[in-house]
Order: C-alpha cells, then structure tokens, then sequence
C-alpha cells in the first residue's frame, strides 16, 4: 500500500488510541466497574445471552447484545445471520411475571467502521462478493425484552451494497415474527470492452457501420487487422455485475396450540448484466453482456398438530419466476447482411443478427402430508411423508432461424419462411411435469446397545409436455438441417425418470466407548428416453467411532458401492427418430449412466494430550471406476489430507495452524472421427482400437496453510488477534494420442502445464484496544495477494488470431479475472449499552 494512503490513516487511528487513552479512567477503577469475563466472551460467540448483572444486585438478569456486527471483509459467498433464541436469566424463569424483578431490559451494540482501502477496484475478483469501496459501515443490534415480548433488530455492513438486516419479533404463546433483507454484490468485469450498445437490456446492437466495415474483409489475416481496429477504437468499457437482492417473511403462530401455524415468503430478485459467449459458426464465436433481470417469489404455508405420540404436517408451496428479459437479440460483428453459410464461417455468410431463448417464466407448486408417530415399542419412531408437485412454463417459442435467407422445407419438400413464429408447430412450450414422492424413515432402539434406521423412498418425475415435431432446424442460424431421410420429423422426447430406494443402517455399543454403524442402500433408475433404461446401485458403509483414551477421538468410515447398467443403448434418440445417420460414437459411455465401482475412506482423529494443546488429523481418498466404459470418463479419483493444531499455553496467549493438501485425479478418452475417414466406427475402425483414439489426464493439487493468534497484551485492555492463510491450486491437462500412417490425429498433442494455477494469500492483525465498560476501538489490517497462471490468458488477445496472423475465430470482452494486490486499513469503533 502507498504511503499517502496508509500514513494519513495510521496516524489517525494513532491519535484516536491516544485520546481515548488519556480520556480513560484509572484500572482499579475500572476493574470495580466492568465484567471482564463476559466482555471477552462477547468478541468470541456470536449467540444472544442474557445473564445475572455485577453492578445491580437488584436484577436477576441482563441482556447483552453479541451478534457479530463489525465488517465482511473477507471473501466469502453468501454470508448469513444465524437463526438465534434468546437466552435470559438462569437465576430466574422467562417471563415469569410473580418472580421477575427490575433489572436492564435493553441492549445495545454499535459498530462504526471506516475502510481505507488499496489496490480494490481495478479486480473485480477482489470484490466478486463483497463491496471493498472505501467509505464508512455500520453495524448496529438492539434488543428489548418485555414481560411477554422481545424484540430485536440486527445489521451489517449498512451504507455498503452487501449489507444484511434482521428483525425479530416474539410474543410468548402468541406469535414469532421474522424479516431478513440482504444484499449481495456480483462483480465479474470491470472493463470489459464491448462492441455492443444496449448492456442490459434484450437487445445488443453494433453500428452498422462496424458490422459493413468487417463483412467487407478480404482474407482472414484482414480480418484480424480489422476487428482489432474496431475493438480498439469502437469498444467501449462495460463493467459487468449483477446484484441479488434477497427479502423473506417468517411468520408462526403459536397460540393454537395443539396447531401451529407457520407462513413463510421469500422474494429474490437478480439484475444486472454477465458475460456469456455465443457464436454464429464454429469459425464465429462472440463474448456478449448477458442480461440479468430476474425476481423469484417463493411462498410456504404450513400447518402442524402434535397431540400425544403422533404429529402430522401439512404444509404447501408456491414457487414462481418471471424474467423480464426472456429472449436475448444481438447483432453479428461480422455480418450486416442475411446469408446463408456454413459450419465454419465469419465474414464470408451467415445471419446478421442471432436470438437466444433465456430463462421462462416457469411456476412450480407443491403440497406436502407427513405423519410421525413416536415414542412407539422400542424407542421406535416412524415418519411417513407424501409430496405431490407440478412445474409449468409456457414461453412462447422463438422461430426457427433469424436468417432471413434460409428456407425451412416441410416433410414434403414444401418451402416455408423460417424466421417466421406462425410456421412452429405451436406457439408457446406448454411445459408440464409432475412430481410424486412417497418416503418412509423408521428408527428404533430395542435394546440399550442397539440402534436401528430403515427409510424407502420413491420419486417420480413425469414429463407431460405434449411431444411435438419439426420437420428440420437451422444450424448456427447458417445453414437448415432437413430431416434426413426425407418426408420425415424430428420429434421431442419428454424425458422422465424414477428413482427408488431401500436403506437399512445398523449401529452397535460396543466396550471400550465404542460404537459401530454399518448400512446398506439399493437405489435403482428407471429413465425414458435416455441412453440406459434402468441403472441398479448397491452401496455399503462401514463406520467406527471410538475413544480408546480420554484424551484420544477416532472416527473410521468406508463406502464402497458398485452401479450396474442394463440395456445402455447408445443410439437411442436416434433409432427412436427412425434416423439412419448416427453421429454418435458406439463405444461412448455418459459418466452419469455407466457402470461405476465406488470407493470412499475416511479417518479422523482428534488428540488432547494436554489442557493446552489439541490436535486434529483427517485424511480423505477415494475413488470411482468406470470398467465399461472404454471412452468417456474412465476413472475420478481423489485424496484428501490435513493436520491442524491449537495449543493455548495460557489464558492470555491461544496459537492455532493447519495444513492441507488435496489432489484429484480425473482421466477419459474419446476418439477424433468423421464418416468415410479415418477412425469411423461403423466403416473404418470398428473395433476399439485406432489411431484417431485420444486419451486426457487432469490433475489439481491444492495446498492450504492457515496461522493464527490471539494475544491478551494488557489484561482487560489490550487485545491482539492475527489470521493468515496460504492457498495454492496447480493444474495440468495431459494429452496422448498414438500416431499411425492413417491417422485423423496426425500429430503429438502437448500437455497445457498451467491450467488454473493460482496462489492466495491473506493477512489479518487486528489490535482492540477496551478504552471504557463496553466501549471498544479496533486498528485492523488486511492484506490479499491473489495470482493467477492460465493456459488460456498467456498472452490473451480480444481478437485472437493464428501463428500467421489469421483471424482464429472469436471477438472477446476481456473477462478473465486478473491478479490483484489489496491492501485494507480499518478503524473500528464499538459500543454496547
């Protein structure tokens, strides 16, 4: 960080500890005067409490306020305020009117925070979910506690765009009400350049004059030349981001009892813009600002009667989303006129304008009936649970092609205006599925010793869209695919599925503080109009978890599980089509329908060989086979270690490190083929061996260290905590492919060395300094180094082009995420009532 932007705040925060300093009273004072215990706790838990007071031996209980209000600095997701329950008095029941005597019914806490902040706003991957601009944030919670209510209202990082805000509201045996709003920035460019005018809306438009300029090029090495002058003196620095916002409602009524009542609603809404490719060709692809313009209203009401031994649940949910942008235009940089074209084509043909269907409207509804019996013979409790859906979209349909020089051909060879939507075979989706789940859990204790699980459960999801048939399509909006042989229609399948499954789990006391679980599932898949009509799958486990000493924790388990396919059709959708071209490689098996054999262990073992120090072992591996699949994934394999350890030699003085280290393994192959050619499955290679066959092995490694302190430097006073971790990920795709005298693979691939090489690091020291009873001020500190090494951005150019200075087939916005240095001072001061 530079010295003009560090200094002036240092200084400043130098003469704020001074001030307060002075302006504080004597220690002896202040011991007499404070709960040192309790305000050390309140930096640590970030649960409500409520406790005897020290300074008012009249009250029998005081709130505090600890919630966790001071800044997000770090780069986290989705941060969210845990549900919490108020906890009052020990000493005294709640609410107990007869016995309550006076005492503090409020509290209060208050943050103030001011960011200075360097090295953020270039990298939009420094501030992918978080908003680092300098400026001030303010953390505030307050709770007030009735004789039968109590009240609390919590938030973080206010006047900043990823703030959160709770309110909460309980009246005892009456109601509890609960409203959360949130905000979350998503940054994924800052300066992107782009062609494109209209960033946002559903139409992305080019001047006429730069699609004229670059459909007038004259070779591909022009071609280049030119689109380079149009990115360098036409685009235009677009920053793309998108912002969620996030309301819900929570309300349950209590005071029906034996019924509960529970109304929950949530509203999400996504606006903004992001970066998506699209193309035209092979030879065309295009990076565009797609917009983002979407709310989704969720709504659940639920009813619970609990009487004795059995409780039923009934509840329903609506779920809805509208998209105010559902169909994406965008102009061709390449072409201001309709031609038709190719597969790999740029200025030469093609469409002017291209269309994409985005998100529909859609709406989902599902009713829920669960009935549980318990306290049954044997500590037995059995949960039946029925839940019955429907998911609906009814977006109208988008033409065939927006190429206005392309003629669609009906099954009898008739031609037709392509781009026109009355030549569909209907107007809109009329999507429709219907959901039904049937689960049963029984659990049991007949003996001391002995613990029993059993659950079956049945899911279907039936697709009840009417199929429907078109006689052909357009490829990139360049050229019409007529069904082939002639006369003929494509028709859409509506995919389904089943998924069934039997679970048992037994577990056993065994001596010595030990127990043992075993189980076993069958899940069984039963698709429609998919390659593998039914998969069968057996898993078993195997865990154990023992304390063989006082000072010693060990957990063991082990998966194994083996999937078998039956009647995996390769050729299905087209044999189905009554199509005799099959582009489909007969020996390719999808990951997610081939037969598979598991394997999943784990260990982990937690040590206490004294008061003071803790230590902490895992270690993860894994692995899935695919032994019938001689193309396609072939194996996914996966080791996981760490080692952490803690060691508080006093009650001033906690360290804490780990380490770990993770590393995956992935390998599938596939073969480079085309009819008549070389490696042809149906006329050349028929066999599994050929020299058009290729394998790939990726690799990631990925090492993590974390250090920590927290130091009590003068005791009630001074507070010192430090936080730093190390992140290292490192990738390699490797390629192998033989060569022989025919070979449509007539080369040696090179491995890429750098795939998603990066290196993080942060750093965290924090100093607080308690200048007064519950009066805090805070001098933080972080530092983040992010680098990033990819095949992909070595050397990365907008317009790429080939050795020889040919266009290579794309425009780009610029969009990777960049290296970033950060560095962040921070005065925190905090205040509690």
């Amino acid at each position: 960080m530079n010295a003009e932007l560090s200094f002036p705040l240092a200084a400043r925060a130098a003469l704020l500890i001074s001030l307060a300093w002075l302006g504080t009273p004597p220690l002896k004072a202040q011991e007499t005067a404070q709960r040192p215990e309790a305000e050390d706790r309140s930096e640590r838990t970030a649960e409500p409490t409520a406790e005897p007071s020290a300074t008012d031996t009249a009250a029998t209980f005081r709130l505090y306020s600890r919630r966790p209000i001071g800044p997000q600095l770090r780069p986290l997701g989705s941060v969210r305020l845990r549900l919490l329950a108020p906890v009052f008095s020990p000493v005294v029941p709640d609410f107990d009117d007869l016995a309550l005597e006076s005492g503090p019914r409020f509290s209060a806490a208050l943050d103030l925070v001011y960011l200075d902040p360097s090295g953020a706003a270039s990298s939009a991957k420094a501030q992918q979910f978080r908003d680092l601009s300098d400026g001030p944030a303010i953390g505030v919670d307050a709770q007030h506690r009735g004789r039968r209510t109590w009240l609390r209202a919590t938030g973080r990082q206010l006047l900043r765009d990823d703030f959160e805000a709770l309110f909460e509201l309980r009246v005892i045996d009456g109601f509890s009400l609960r409203l959360e709003r949130d905000d979350l920035p998503q940054n994924f460019a800052f300066g992107a350049r782009s062609l494109y005018r209209g960033v946002g809306s559903g139409s992305l438009v080019i001047d006429d004059s730069i699609q004229a300029f670059l459909q007038g090029s004259t070779s591909l090495e022009d071609a280049a030349a030119r689109a380079r002058l149009m990115v360098d003196t036409n685009a235009v620095a677009v920053d793309l981001a998108a912002t969620r916002e996030r309301l819900s409602i929570e309300l349950d009524i209590t005071r029906l009892d034996p019924l509960a009542v529970e109304l929950d609603f949530s509203q999400e809404s996504r606006h903004g813009a992001q970066p998506k490719g699209a193309s035209f060709s092979l030879a065309n692809a295009v990076e565009i600002p797609w917009p983002v313009d979407t709310r989704t209203e969720n709504g659940v009401a639920t009813l619970e009667w609990a009487r004795g031994k059995t409780l039923v649940r009934a509840s329903a949910r609506r779920s809805e989303l509208r998209n105010a942008v559902s169909t994406l235009e965008f102009d061709n940089p390449w072409r201001i006129a309709d031609s038709p074209g190719g597969l790999a084509s740029s200025f030469t043909s093609g469409p002017a304008r291209g269309a994409i269907d985005l998100d529909p409207d859609n709406r989902q509804e599902e009713r829920t009936l669960q009935v549980i019996g318990r306290d049954l013979p044997g500590k037995s409790t059995i949960a039946v649970t029925s839940t019955w859906g429907e998911i609906r979209q009814d977006d109208p349909l988008l033409a065939f092609t927006t190429n206005t020089s392309l003629r669609g051909r009906t099954p009898g060879g008739q031609p037709f205006d392509a781009t026109d939507p009355a030549n569909l075979p209907r107007d809109s989706a009329e999507a429709r599925f219907e959901s039904r789940l049937f689960h049963v859990r029984f659990t049991s204790q007949p003996h001391q010793r002995l613990r029993l699980r059993a659950e079956v459960r049945d899911y279907r999801l039936d697709n009840q869209t009417p199929p429907f048939a078109v006689p052909g399509f357009a490829t990139e909006d360049s050229v019409w695919r007529s069904f082939f042989p002639a006369g003929g229609s494509y028709r859409s399948p509506p995919i389904g599925f089943r998924r069934s499954s039997a679970e048992l789990e037994v577990g056993i006391d065994l001596p010595g503080r030990t127990q043992l679980l075993a189980g076993w599932e069958h899940e069984r898949w039963d698709r429609e109009f998919r390659e593998a009509a039914r998969t069968d799958e057996d898993r078993f486990r195997l865990a154990l978890n023992t304390r063989p000493a006082p000072w010693a924790d060990l957990r063991v388990s082990y998966l194994r599980s083996a999937r078998e396919v039956r009647d995996y059709d390769f050729d299905q959708f087209f044999t189905r089509q009554g199509l005799t071209f099959v582009p489909v490689l007969p020996f390719l098996v999808k990951f997610d329908q081939a037969a598979r054999d598991r394997d999943r262990l784990q260990v982990i073992a937690s040590f206490l060989p004294t008061a003071e120090l803790s230590i902490g072992v895992q270690v993860v591996a894994g692995g899935d086979d695919y032994p019938e699949s001689p193309f396609g994934v072939r194996s996914d394999d996966h080791r996981v270690s760490a080692l952490d350890v803690s060691w508080s030699p006093s009650d001033r003085v906690s360290l804490f490190a780990s380490a770990s280290r993770e590393h995956y393994d992935l390998a599938m192959a596939n073969r480079e083929w085309n009819f008549g050619l070389p490696g042809d499955p149906f006329n050349r290679d028929r066999g599994l061996e050929s020299t058009s066959n290729w394998s790939a092995r990726s690799t990631d490694d990925l090492d993590t260290i974390t250090l920590g302190a927290e130091l009590t430097l003068i005791a009630d006073r001074l507070h010192f905590d430090l936080a730093y971790s190390w992140t290292r990920s490192d990738g390699r795709i490797g390629y192998n492919s033989p060569l022989g005298s025919i070979d449509s693979n007539a080369f040696v691939p090179a491995p890429f060395e750098d795939v998603d090489d990066i290196d993080f690091w942060s750093l965290n020291p924090r100093l607080r300094y308690q200048f007064a009873k519950r009066r805090t001020l805070t001098l933080g500190y972080l530092a983040e180094d992010y680098g990033l090494g990819d095949f992909a951005i070595r050397g990365f150019a907008s317009v790429p082009v080939t050795p020889g200075g040919a266009f290579n087939g794309g425009i780009f916005q610029g969009t990777f995420p960049i290296a970033y240095d950060l560095e962040i001072v921070y005065l925190q001061l905090g205040l509690a009532w």
